[in-house]
């Protein structure tokens, strides 16, 4: 038994002027999947009937079915133009309208301030230095640290880095390595693992490891577990975060949960990112709670109650040369009822060859 586009394509062979059998048989052929087809006859009954509502719809609904919203958009408002009460307009309308937004917000999400900045293949070596103010103790920190970074595309990159930072009196030198993996298109990991061999103050070993998820409508989470061996205990951390990118902004939410034999600390951190081109960007965060950290004798963790606000970003002001900078401010609560705060700052040095 013949299928109904084949019995309106023997009748069209027959009848080719007939605009009523076209326009059955681009709409069951659009019905049926064939969306090729149908579009052809469509824009062929549009060639003679321009202000047809029916015929400008037929071609919408298949831009729609297409996963094309855009297109479908353009033939819509055409039709409400001709036609502004009809209802099957309006609601595919809609329908382009919050797919073609929930398009851009995916595009966003995907966006990521490692997409922005390395988005081809390149080779980026990067100089930085830190240096920290303690109003509690008259040895000052500072941080050198240099990075060289392969970018392979497709947010793929693995990174060798050596740090030198000078705590207490105390000086420690950190080898490590580190990168970011697509898992799939909606799902990057990302792990970074480092070793110091000195460990006077910082961790003999250090290891983080994280996913994260894009969500529809610029949505995403990320889940994290950071590991931090202080030879005599060891602190595990773990770290949710739910972020929303919206435009050129990007706003984020950080739990942390750690825990050691000094016991558990929560804290929370709220950020917000402005990134004003696609490689340049500025990013401001509040963090509150309590943390699990050496002390200065280095003999111990211990948990202390902080709130650190700070300011960072990128700046690039040739393909190749680019600049990084921030300034932090931390207040602490210390052992033995003392207060105290840290005031930070660091500039960097990036060149992509």
């Amino acid at each position: 038994m013949a299928t109904p586009v084949s019995e309106l394509q023997d009748k069209l062979a027959s009848h080719p002027d007939d605009p009523e059998i076209r326009y059955r048989l681009a709409r069951e052929l659009g019905h049926a999947g064939d969306y090729d087809a149908a579009l052809e006859h469509y824009k062929t009954l549009i060639a003679s009937y321009p202000d047809n509502a029916d015929y400008l719809l037929g071609i919408a609904l298949i831009y729609l079915w297409q996963d094309k919203p855009e297109q479908a958009i353009d033939y819509l408002e055409k039709t409400l133009a001709l036609a502004p009460d009809y209802e099957d307009a309006k609601i595919a309308l809609n329908k382009a309208r919050n797919r073609l937004h929930e398009m851009r917000q995916l595009k966003q999400a995907q966006m990521t301030q490692l997409d922005r900045k390395t988005r081809s293949k390149s080779t980026q070596l990067r100089i930085e230095n830190r240096f920290e103010d303690l109003n509690y103790n008259p040895d000052n920190w500072r941080d050198t640290r240099l990075t060289l970074t392969r970018v392979y595309g497709n947010r793929t990159e693995a990174s060798v880095y050596y740090q030198q930072s000078d705590r207490f009196d105390q000086s420690d030198n950190i080898y490590g390595i580190q990168g970011y993996y697509p898992l799939s298109m909606t799902i990057t990991g990302h792990l970074d693992i480092n070793i110091s061999p000195s460990h006077r103050v910082l961790p003999q070993h250090y290891a983080h490891a994280q996913l994260g998820f894009q969500l529809p409508q610029g949505w995403g989470t990320l889940v994290g577990f950071s590991f931090r061996d202080f030879t005599n205990s060891n602190v595990n951390t773990l770290d949710l975060t739910l972020e929303k990118y919206h435009g050129d902004f990007r706003y984020a939410y950080t739990a942390y949960i750690s825990h050691s034999n000094a016991g558990t600390a929560n804290s929370h951190r709220f950020q917000l990112g402005y990134f004003y081109s696609e490689e340049n960007s500025v990013q401001l965060a509040i963090a509150t709670g309590n943390e699990l950290d050496k002390t200065l004798n280095a003999d111990r963790v211990i948990e202390t109650e902080f709130t650190d606000i700070s300011l960072w970003g990128e700046y690039w002001p040739l393909h190749n040369l680019g600049i990084h900078y921030g300034v932090g401010f931390i207040d602490l609560d210390l052992p033995n009822n003392r207060s105290g705060n840290r005031k930070s700052v660091n500039i960097g040095l990036d060149y992509r060859f």
